[in-house]
């Protein structure tokens, strides 16, 4: 069955269009608020000043027993009145005496105020309330009203009223301010999708230079470039974590190829030998007492060859983890004095000193006895391989340390170099200084971490240097000797 693979989508694309479909809402909800804004005050400053238009009509409008005496000179004073006041369209105007009877309006063709409509705009206090305009026709308008009080300046009698109409579609008449509000609107836009783009971009750009060297990396080339000049501090420790994961991977493959020749060398070696000297004594190159020494040669070679294949095969079987730890409570230091105190016994004629120093109580754990004398036993072989000319001294410092028991070894030999010691724990290493003098696999330090591990505790190097080496073993103690 064909299975479509789900499409992956750019880090700029996710982000632009996502922030594109946010600020278009977020601009479109502005705009309409923006609108309705605009439309409200311009109705208010309208009507204000339509309000101000009446007072001054009111003020010089000639109303005589109910009539009004209409001359030329009220006709120009009420044209130049309304042109002061700027209003864009002509307004209605509208004078009625104090019976309601309409005296005048102007323009003269618009249709005189209903009944209804003149009461309660007199009567009323609203001015932003609008009534509906010329309803027998298609075009349905709207207009918004204000009245001033006429009164006589010498006895303050209402004589009558000017009123002003004033049409919604005029009074919001909004082109300039509309598209003002579009041209804001679509520059926002434009302006903050630059901004998001030159943003994603900028971070994206160093992400996808990571992905390619990725790529080389997983093609086998481990000599990658990678700008690290990056001001935002997370993408600058991506990029730099990938370059020291890539140095890192490099050093590692480097090692892997050198270490395998060494495992190959190391394995090769002994059958070349035990080949030969079997083949000698085959063809009675060699008899006698010589033949004899010849065959004890070949088994002693051949018994270090299986050393070597029981360790790799542990080692394997142990990262595999299909060796169970057989952990029972035991007194911890006093087994590390036996196991120290046994080693120092079997080795032939030595020429060091060893220094047993145990603790001042007995430090009970749950452990492996013969994988922690495994431990032992090759901290104590990596000690006097390192003194020279195997003279010199080795500590075995035991204490406790808040809930756990603390091993140091020490020796007074020659050192681990500097840009060795981030490799010793690595499976198959061996330094400079043992592959020309000591035979082997290099999988000691490696596997008696795995060991320490296997049982919740460390195995570190603590301190080397040209005047001596410590080692640090740490297990945890068995819960009823942590309280005490």
């Amino acid at each position: 069955m064909y299975m479509k693979k789900n499409k992956r989508i750019s880090l700029i694309k996710y982000w632009t269009t996502r922030y594109l479909i946010t600020l278009f809402i977020g601009l479109f909800i502005i705009a309409i608020i923006s609108i309705y804004w605009i439309k409200q005050t311009k109705i208010e400053f309208n009507i204000e000043r339509a309000q101000h238009l009446a007072g001054l009509i009111a003020e010089r409008v000639p109303i005589y027993e109910d009539e009004i005496d209409i001359q030329l000179s009220f006709q120009k004073i009420l044209a130049r009145t309304i042109r002061e006041n700027r209003l864009k369209s002509r307004p209605h105007v509208y004078i009625v005496n104090q019976k309601r009877k309409t005296l005048f309006q102007e323009p003269r063709d618009i249709p005189e105020l209903p009944d209804d409509i003149l009461t309660e705009v007199i009567n009323g206090n609203q001015n932003d309330k609008k009534y509906k305009a010329n309803p027998s026709q298609n075009q349905v308008d709207y207009l918004y009203f204000v009245k001033s009080t006429v009164t006589d300046p010498n006895t303050e009698e209402v004589l009558g009223y000017v009123i002003i109409g004033l049409s919604e579609n005029e009074i919001v008449y909004w082109d300039q301010e509309l598209r003002l509000v579009i041209v804001m609107i679509i520059g926002l836009a434009l302006l903050g999708w630059a901004v998001i783009y030159f943003l994603s971009r900028r971070i994206s750009q160093p992400i996808q230079n990571v992905a390619e060297a990725a790529k080389q990396i997983q093609q086998g080339n481990y000599n990658i470039q990678l700008f690290d000049k990056i001001e935002e501090k997370e993408v600058h420790d991506l990029v730099n974590s990938f370059k020291e994961m890539s140095h890192r991977l490099k050093q590692l493959e480097i090692l892997r190829a050198t270490l395998l020749a060494g495992v190959t060398h190391e394995l090769k070696t002994p059958v070349a030998s035990i080949s030969g000297l079997i083949q000698a004594v085959r063809d009675e190159v060699v008899i006698g007492e010589e033949a004899t020494e010849f065959m004890d040669i070949s088994l002693s070679e051949l018994n270090r060859l299986q050393l070597m294949i029981n360790d790799l095969l542990d080692f394997n079987a142990f990262t595999a983890g299909s060796i169970k730890m057989k952990k029972e409570k035991i007194d911890l230091s006093a087994m590390i004095v036996e196991a120290a105190t046994q080693w120092h016994v079997s080795q032939p004629s030595p020429t060091y000193t060893l220094d047993i120093q145990n603790a001042s109580e007995p430090l009970y754990s749950d452990v492996d006895p013969l994988r922690i004398q495994q431990i032992i036993v090759n901290l104590l072989n990596n000690a006097k391989e390192a003194l020279p000319e195997g003279t010199g001294h080795i500590a075995v410092n035991i204490r406790r340390d808040q809930q756990d028991t603390v091993l140091d070894i020490r020796d007074t030999g020659i050192g681990i170099p500097p840009e060795e010691q981030s490799f010793i724990f690595e499976r198959f290493y061996r330094g400079n200084h043992k592959k020309h003098r000591i035979r082997g696999l290099g999988l000691g330090l490696s596997f008696s971490q795995l060991i320490a591990h296997a049982h919740h505790g460390e195995l570190y190097l603590k301190e080397s240097s040209k005047n001596g080496t410590i080692f640090t073993l740490t297990l945890p103690l068995s819960n009823d000797n942590r309280s005490k």
